[in-house]
This record gives structure tokens, C-alpha cells and sequence, in this order.
């Protein structure tokens, strides 16, 4: 059926959002981890919604040009409007700096990491991510180290939001001049490890975005 199907069930859940966040509703979500789920759902639920309205387009990028998709089109979110930009620049990435984060997003892109089957709930919304990170770093399209050129092909993501990952492994592991490959290895298979640990100087190429959308849930 896909969410074409589901539109009235998605419009309820963003009239929801609408009405209620963890700003002016602190009561309703108490924990970190019930803000964190809240934020990467609404996230979520909005992109789908405004894809939904559009439909049928072949890229986010045809909803509104120059990336207005995220940044100009604004959403109400407990009673404020919000751009997806801000939610993810402002509140999601600065007061929740756990780079899984960036596993949980989905901006209807193929680009994007698969889209979670379910909304994340705060009693397991850390295991979740934790499960989408290793199943992100699996797909060959976001990580594929070619042994024989002695090169790791990497999601633009990863290079997109260095940053996020980079920092975190120094504080968690308290060492400096982490990189991304630091925090890869805690997630990449055996044999990928021991071949990163051999080769330190390994070439990293980042594969560009794909921006086609993600319809097949959307369309059939």
C-alpha cells in the first residue's frame, strides 16, 4: 500500500507534531532519549509528509529548487515553524551530538540511509541506532574498501559530517586527531578492519549524494 495509502495515518502524525514537541510539551517526553526519538521522528514524518504532497517528483530537489526543500519550507513543530534544516542543524545534531544520529535521518534520497520500518521509541531508541549504524556501514553503496587499489568508498555522508563523527571518537576515547576511519573500524567487519589497520594510508573517495528519491514506499 505504501505511505501513499497511509496519507491520512501520516497527516494525523503531523498534526501531532504540530501541536505538541519537547519544548512546549516537556511533560510528555521526560528523558533524553524520548527528546531524541521525538526529534528524529518528526524529522522523518515531515520530510515523508512533504514528499507525500508533492508526489509524484523524481528528487526532493524538484520540490522547491536550491535546496528549499530544507530550507525554506517551513513546518509546524510544537507550535513553532521550522525548516528541516533547522531541526536538523539546531536542535537534533546540537543537543543530541551522537553521530548515529545521522543513521536515524531519512530525507527521502536514495542517499539517505534506509528508512526505519517503525518509529523510533525511547526505550530503545539508542539499541535502534546503534543497529541502523552497522547495518549503514554493511551497504557496499556507503562503505566498499577495494583491496586491490588500496581505496575505501565512502557515503558523502561521512564526509559531509566529519565532524560529528570525528568528535565524538575523541571525547568517547579521549585521544586527539581522530578520524573517520577511528570511528569506522568500530563498526566494519573483521577482515575490513585488519586491511585499514595494515594499509593506514589507505586513499578515501566519497561517492557523490544521490538525490533520487526514495518513492518505493511512497508508490506502490
Amino acid at each position: 500500500m505504501g505511505l501513499q495509502g497511509q496519507s491520512q495515518d501520516l497527516e494525523s502524525y503531523v498534526a501531532l507534531i504540530g501541536k505538541h514537541s519537547p519544548d512546549n510539551s516537556p511533560g510528555l517526553f521526560p528523558s533524553p532519549d524520548a527528546r531524541l526519538a521525538y526529534w528524529i521522528n518528526a524529522y522523518n514524518a515531515l520530510a515523508l509528509y512533504s514528499v507525500v504532497q508533492a508526489y509524484p517528483v523524481k528528487s526532493v530537489k524538484e520540490i522547491k529548487w536550491f535546496y528549499g526543500f530544507f530550507n525554506r519550507t517551513k513546518h509546524l513543530v510544537g507550535g513553532q515553524k521550522y525548516t528541516l534544516k533547522h531541526i536538523e542543524h539546531e536542535i537534533v545534531r546540537k543537543r543530541f551530538p551522537d553521530p548515529r544520529i545521522h543513521v536515524g535521518l531519512n530525507c527521502a534520497s536514495m542517499g539517505c540511509p534506509t528508512l526505519p520500518p517503525k518509529a523510533f521509541e525511547s526505550q530503545q531508541v539508542i539499541e535502534d541506532l546503534d543497529a541502523h549504524m552497522y547495518t549503514f556501514l554493511s551497504e557496499s553503496r556507503n562503505v566498499r574498501v577495494d583491496y586491490e587499489k588500496e581505496t575505501i568508498f565512502l557515503s558523502e555522508i561521512l564526509n559531509e559530517f566529519q565532524a560529528d563523527f570525528t568528535s565524538w571518537y575523541e571525547k568517547e576515547y579521549e585521544i586527539e586527531n581522530a578520524t573517520v576511519i577511528d570511528y569506522l573500524k568500530l563498526f566494519l567487519p573483521q577482515r575490513d578492519k585488519e586491511f585499514l589497520a595494515k594499509h593506514p594510508s589507505a586513499k578515501i573517495e566519497y561517492v557523490a549524494y544521490d538525490w533520487r528519491l526514495n518513492d518505493q514506499e511512497i508508490s506502490r
